[in-house]
């Protein structure tokens, strides 16, 4: 997470829409580069840190897979270990060249850990995703036992897919 240090010490971007949803505000997470061809969002709430390539795409997006890292923990003197959240596969929306923006288009998959579920930790993995959405927010291959979860964030949920539609301060 080599990452964070710049990101801890420079300005972080204001505060973004609020999703009404879930009730908060969530802040855009920055993207920086990791090293060794690993990426890292990071706000002041949670990391996501990794960025391996999953799986296949549709063109103009990446699949990444990113570890769930509570920032606060990290920061209190938590053991990187004990502060992960879970883990989390993203489409990510490319630029010029192909490179990875910071623009989330869809999720894919979210695993909490077993030891946090339960707790509010898959809404606030969710909620900082969000910050990072055009629009909204896809999600794929909803289970049929977590989709009271989906609709608890707002979700439409036709069949397997939802999509979570961001809500801005004028709304």
């Amino acid at each position: 997470m080599a990452g964070k240090g710049k990101i801890a010490r420079g300005a972080l971007e204001a505060l973004t829409d609020v999703y009404e949803s879930i009730g908060t505000v969530a802040e855009r997470m920055n993207l920086e580069d990791a090293g060794m061809g690993l990426t890292e969002f990071a706000n002041d709430d949670i990391i996501l840190s990794g960025g391996v390539r999953t799986g296949s795409s549709a063109p103009g997006l990446a699949r990444l897979r990113y570890d769930v890292y509570d920032w606060k923990k990290i920061e209190a003197g938590t053991p990187i270990p004990e502060a992960k959240l879970g883990t989390t596969d993203l489409n990510l929306k490319l630029g010029k060249d192909n490179q990875i923006t910071d623009t989330i288009e869809g999720l894919i998959n979210i695993d909490v850990d077993k030891n946090q579920q339960g707790s509010g930790v898959g809404t606030r993995i969710v909620k900082n995703i969000l910050a990072n959405a055009d629009d909204g927010l896809k999600v794929y291959d909803i289970k049929k036992q977590a989709k009271g979860f989906w609709e608890s964030l707002g979700a439409e949920i036709s069949g397997s897919r939802g999509f979570i539609p961001k809500k801005t301060n004028d709304e």
